[in-house]
């Protein structure tokens, strides 16, 4: 038998709520009006109206544009604050979901680092793990590759064997280095003044030698804002089965073909774990109504 479809209100400020919350909106107790949650069987609608426009005086002159309040409240967008849920993106390619607190640690690699570290950096901050390996220190390096001009070179890899031997460093003498409080950056310059073969390699495989060390040396974290982009990113990453293989070039192309955008009337059938809803409810920016509806009688959730 068809399994049943329940309907559940969608959100359309996806900036303050996590996107499953589509799935999870109680119902109101006071009586439906606009702009409020009404109650229908069998879907539950949204419907977003702008806020009404401040008073005249005080109230409206503290949200005028270079006033006080208004210019913290702008920072406060910009910047990580205690109950933010943000994804930690290790080394470019690993990402967790992290609410930031006052207390409690995050697992970065082999390494236990407190979450306070995160609170009131922007986003987009990269950090690296400490020689102590267990703090994290704000850095203006990404590890992001770095772009040179090409040069012509007579040096080719033809002759050259990939064997261990070719390593005069023995990994006791790397946790030497370590021990002595080396920074990754170090320990990667001694394995490659430690190769025989390196002087020999191209520029391209000496390149590749040093992003391949640098990946097991070095920790880079970058603070990320969660978005419908970089959640899917995560998500897809990481378990794509509970997106069932949505992609975020993908999504894109579903929310453009359907013309999401503000003031637009939207019924979505999620299935995603509430990834697509998400999506739409942040496309809406609050301007706009929403009706998701998912599959079964349980809301699924990332």
């Amino acid at each position: 038998p068809q399994a049943p479809v329940t309907a559940v209100a969608a959100v359309t400020e996806a900036s303050s709520i996590p996107l499953d919350a589509a799935a999870a909106i109680p119902a109101p107790s006071e009586a439906p009006g606009e702009g409020t949650l009404t109650n229908s069987t069998p879907a539950q609608v949204v419907t977003a109206t702008p806020a009404a426009a401040p008073e005249q005086g005080t109230a409206a002159e503290a949200l005028l544009p270079g006033s006080a309040s208004a210019d913290t409240a702008r920072i406060r967008r910009r910047t990580v604050q205690i109950g933010d849920t943000i994804i930690l993106e290790v080394n470019g390619d690993r990402h967790s979901f992290v609410t930031v607190r006052e207390t409690g640690k995050v697992r970065v690699n082999k390494a236990d680092c407190s979450v306070a570290t995160f609170i009131g950096v922007p986003y987009g901050a990269v950090f690296e793990l400490a020689e102590d390996g267990k703090t994290l220190r704000r850095t203006a390096r990404d590890g992001a590759e770095t772009w040179s001009e090409a040069t012509s070179t007579d040096r080719n890899n033809a002759s050259l064997n990939d064997v261990a031997t070719n390593q005069t460093l023995t990994p006791e003498d790397v946790q030497a280095l370590r021990a002595g409080g080396a920074s990754g950056s170090e320990i990667v310059a001694a394995l490659a003044a430690g190769s025989s073969t390196f002087a020999a390699k191209t520029e391209f495989s000496q390149e590749k030698y040093r992003k391949r060390k640098a990946r097991k040396y070095l920790t880079f974290v970058t603070v990320v804002r969660p978005t419908a982009r970089s959640i899917c990113e995560a998500v897809f990453g990481k378990t794509p089965q509970k997106l069932h293989g949505l992609r975020a070039d993908s999504l894109a192309i579903m929310l453009s073909l359907a013309n999401i955008g503000a003031h637009a009337r939207v019924v979505v059938m999620d299935a995603c774990s509430g990834m697509v809803s998400g999506a739409v409810a942040e496309r809406l920016g609050g301007l706009g109504t929403a009706c998701v509806t998912y599959p079964g009688t349980t809301p699924p959730s990332l």
